[in-house]
This record gives structure tokens, C-alpha cells and sequence, in this order.
């Protein structure tokens, strides 16, 4: 088995090097493992599936059963609306197809399964899911849509608690740290998120017009990146660099003026950026713990507070959508917020494509531990079907050790082949490619941004309290307050 391993994944790095070559990561970050290190690494480390012997079973004591790991089990079929995150296809850069096939191939070795893709709406799985239970016929072992859209699974009863897995363990090593365990509900967990669903282009960033600072003496973002001290401070102070103009005046001209800043999603969605960028979140650790306020409402507006004085200035651009691309493409704005994905569209192959760039979203200052990307609640996360509980202990345990094989062997694989296409395709130096593993390290699930999606009582008194008091000037010790009662007794009511 590690000689086929070994063949496959010495194919993959090649094609990593390739797009790899003269890269080079900051010296205190240690490099990370090669892909066939961890597939040979998670080899030892994750159990074997072998199915339970009963008593009457005919085998002589002390034989080895047949039915081990290497025995070819059947399909392991994951329903997404987007198939491209978890099977190689012919429009997905070279290096992430073969890193997910890669980590197929590792889950075809070790637990004898071939992993079956298929593509469908959320509106299409979510009656597929009620067939099934009508039917008793199984519809898949895995699903991975959108946060929000698992939210909507998840209200319907669709979903299996991963809790109730015999030796599941989301806590362990195989899960990403960070994340996995960031959206579960107290001793309950209905969704898993992991970077092995391919996630990073749903990260919040910023780009920026390079033209636009450079004759100023504003510091190279770039740079400040790289030091660690690219914080909302160095921001400003670009952008007051870049709109000097606008800030001069007692009234701009909206449709001439060079604006300092804006985002595509300005009334939802850059604001909660700012908050996260913190590293803090606003509804605390609710693993095994009741889903609250990490701190009281005067924690979570001390912090909305800080970055108040960095959107509510003369210089930003008071429009969102297409209008502020626009005006970021037209050479009107020095900085725009969006998500990753808008750097395929800025490096469109021409040499315009050059004067921009992308960045972290800023620290709350240098002291700060690491910077924090919020992903957008349409990053996709893993959940069961609700099925999956009444399957045998047997069953059970395997569906347990495949959504481990299958985060521990895609998460670091995943990652790197992202890295490594954007460098092969969008990318002009090695600076870039340090910010983009930067951004890639940094990436944040939320609960309250995406339960808060689909749960009023949720969101009224998080996410939505923390937007409204950027976007409408709420009060937002007043808006926790006053709708804190309702979201303690949904949670108590239901997160349970």
C-alpha cells in the first residue's frame, strides 16, 4: 500500500514544485510536511476498521477476520453543490485535482472505500434527505454545502449529531484545531468545519490599487504583512495617504474623487471583518459548553469601538457591489474589501493586473497573536445525514473514522495545492505567496456569522447587533441587551 502511496503522491509534489520553485516562507514558519510524509503519517495513526465479531460468528477462535481494513467496503458518496472541491475534474488547476485525488486515493487504501462525488442544489439535497428517510434508502454518507445552507439542514432535522459517532473525537489531531469544532451546539455537533472542503476563496481580505500609494509616503502593505505589523493603524494611515485629497475638502465629488476605501460587501459582511479581525469572536467556545456571549455586551462593543474610528472616516467610499469595484478598478478607491475569490478576476492575464494587491484584513495591533480572515457564511463546512444515527455501531464507527481520514489527509494536501495553483496562475512573486499562506493560515469559522444567517434570536443579539451598529449607528449595548434574553432561552432551548 505506502509503495502505491509513495508512486501517487511523488507525482503530486512534483507537480507542486513545479509552481513551487523559488518559493520561500518566512524562516521562523517551519515548512510544511510533504504530502506522502502525512499520508504515511496518518497510516499508523488512524485506526483500522475492523468490524465487531459476534458470538456465533463461524471463524475459529483466534482467526483473523477477512473483514479488515484493506477489504474493499464500497462507496462513500458525498452530496455537494459543488463537486470540484472533492473530485478531480478537468476546469480545477492540475495541483488541487491531484491533491484531492490524492486524499481519495489514501481513503481507498486504508479503509477500502471509493469516494463518489455528486453534485446537487441545496434545495435538491434537502428533498433527497426526505426521501430517504420516507424510503429508508440511504441518499449519501457525506455532505458539504455552504454554512448557512447546512444551517438550513440542521433546522429541518435532516442532520446526524456526529456526537452520538462511537470514538469520534473532533478534538483530535486529524481535526483542524482552529475550526472544527467552532460551529457546535453544547454537546451536540451537526457540522464540521475543516479546510479540507476547500474553503479559502470565501475568506474576507483586502486588495489594493499599488499606483495609488505609491508616490505617497505611506508603508507597503506588503511589507508590514510580512512583519506582522499590518494592523488597522497602518491601514488608516494609508488610506489617508491615498484619499488626501478627499479628506481636504469640505465635500467630496463621488463620481472623480480618489477614495481611500470600500467593499463589495459594505452593509454586510466587511464590519463583522473588522470585528473578527480581533481574534475574538463573539459567541464563545461552544463545544461541550453552552452557546453564549464569549464576553459581555460591553466586551463585544469595547472591541466594535476600536475599529469604529477606521470606517466611520471621511475617506471611505459610501457605495458597496458593483459599484465599488468599479471605482476600485477605475483607479478611484486605494483599498476594497472582498473575498479571495476577486483576485482571479483582478489577474485576469494582462499586465493591469499587476497594480494590485491583496491583503490580510489588519490586526487590532502588533501585539496581536496572528491575523484573523473571516470566511463568509457560504464557505462550505461537512454534515451527515441524519441516517447515519441509525446505522449499526459498525457503520457508525466507520463513518467516524472516514470524515477523520478524510480531514487529516486533505486539510495540510489541500492547502498547499492551493497555494501552489494560485502561484502557477495568479501570483508574481514570493512575497505573495508568504500573504497568501498567511491568509490561508488565518481563516475563521463563526458561529454567530452562520447560525445568525438562518436564526433571528441568534443573530439579533450577535452578528446583526455588531453590523448594525457600523452600518445604522445602533446602539450596541442597547441592542444586545435588549434581545439577550431571547437568545439565552433559544440556546438553552435548543442547543443542548
Amino acid at each position: 500500500m505506502k509503495k502505491i502511496l509513495v508512486m501517487l503522491l511523488t507525482t503530486i509534489l512534483l507537480l507542486l514544485s513545479v509552481g513551487c520553485e523559488n518559493v520561500e516562507y518566512k524562516t521562523e514558519s517551519s515548512q510544511p510536511e510533504s504530502s506522502v510524509d502525512i499520508f504515511e503519517s496518518l497510516e499508523s495513526k488512524l485506526p483500522d476498521f475492523v468490524p465487531s465479531v459476534s458470538e456465533d460468528d463461524s471463524s475459529t477462535e483466534g482467526e483473523e477476520s477477512e473483514s479488515t481494513s484493506s477489504s474493499y467496503i464500497g462507496a462513500y458518496t458525498i452530496v455537494t453543490d459543488d463537486a470540484t472541491a472533492f473530485y478531480q475534474d478537468e476546469s480545477t488547476p492540475g495541483t488541487i485535482s491531484s491533491a484531492i485525488e490524492g486524499r481519495n486515493s489514501f481513503l481507498r487504501q486504508k479503509y477500502g472505500v471509493d469516494v463518489d462525488v455528486k453534485q446537487a442544489t441545496t434545495k435538491e439535497i434537502m428533498n433527497g434527505l426526505r426521501q430517504a428517510e420516507k424510503s429508508g434508502i440511504e441518499y449519501c454518507d457525506l455532505i458539504s454545502i455552504s454554512g448557512s445552507e447546512t444551517v438550513s439542514l440542521y433546522l429541518s432535522g435532516l442532520l446526524c449529531d456526529m456526537n452520538t459517532l462511537p470514538d469520534f473525537d473532533p478534538k483530535s489531531e486529524f481535526f483542524d484545531a482552529k475550526n472544527a469544532t467552532a460551529l457546535a451546539t453544547n454537546s451536540t455537533l451537526y457540522m464540521i468545519a475543516d479546510p479540507t472542503a476547500y474553503v479559502y476563496d470565501k475568506a474576507y481580505v483586502l486588495f489594493y490599487n499599488r499606483e495609488l500609494l505609491e508616490n505617497t509616503s505611506a508603508p507597503n502593505p506588503d511589507e508590514l504583512v510580512l512583519q506582522g505589523k499590518w494592523t488597522w493603524d497602518a491601514f488608516n494611515t494609508c488610506v489617508k495617504q491615498a484619499a488626501a485629497e478627499v479628506y481636504n475638502k469640505t465635500s467630496a465629488n463621488l463620481e472623480t474623487d480618489i477614495y481611500g476605501f470600500s467593499a463589495y460587501y459594505l452593509d454586510y459582511g466587511y464590519s463583522l471583518a473588522m470585528w473578527y479581525s480581533s481574534g475574538n469572536k463573539i459567541i464563545g467556545d461552544t463545544y461541550k459548553n453552552k452557546v453564549a456571549l464569549s464576553t459581555s455586551s460591553n466586551g463585544v462593543t469595547t472591541i466594535a469601538q476600536k475599529a469604529l474610528k477606521y470606517y466611520n472616516v471621511k475617506g471611505r467610499y459610501p457605495f458597496e457591489g458593483e459599484d465599488a469595484r468599479s471605482a476600485f478598478e477605475n483607479g478611484r478607491l486605494a483599498f476594497l474589501s472582498n473575498r479571495l475569490d476577486y483576485l482571479y478576476s483582478l489577474r485576469d492575464g494582462t499586465l493591469s493586473g499587476q497594480k494590485y494587491g491583496f491583503l490580510p484584513m489588519p490586526k487590532f495591533s502588533e501585539e496581536q497573536e496572528s491575523y484573523a480572515c473571516l470566511l463568509d457564511s457560504s464557505a462550505r463546512v461537512l454534515a451527515m445525514p441524519k441516517s447515519v444515527e441509525s446505522r449499526s455501531e459498525d457503520q457508525k464507527r466507520l463513518a467516524g473514522l472516514l470524515l477523520s481520514a478524510l480531514c487529516a489527509s486533505g486539510r495540510s494536501t489541500i492547502q498547499e495545492a492551493y497555494i501552489s495553483s494560485n502561484l502557477a496562475l495568479y501570483l508574481y512573486d514570493n512575497t505573495e505567496t508568504v500573504i497568501l499562506k498567511t491568509i490561508t493560515d488565518s481563516i475563521v469559522f463563526d458561529f454567530a456569522n452562520v447560525f445568525g444567517t438562518k436564526i433571528a434570536k441568534v443573530a439579533n443579539a450577535s452578528s446583526k447587533a455588531v453590523n448594525d451598529y457600523y452600518v445604522l449607528g445602533s446602539a450596541l449595548p442597547t441592542m444586545i441587551n435588549r434581545n439577550i434574553s431571547q437568545f439565552q432561552y433559544y440556546s438553552k432551548t435548543n442547543f443542548k
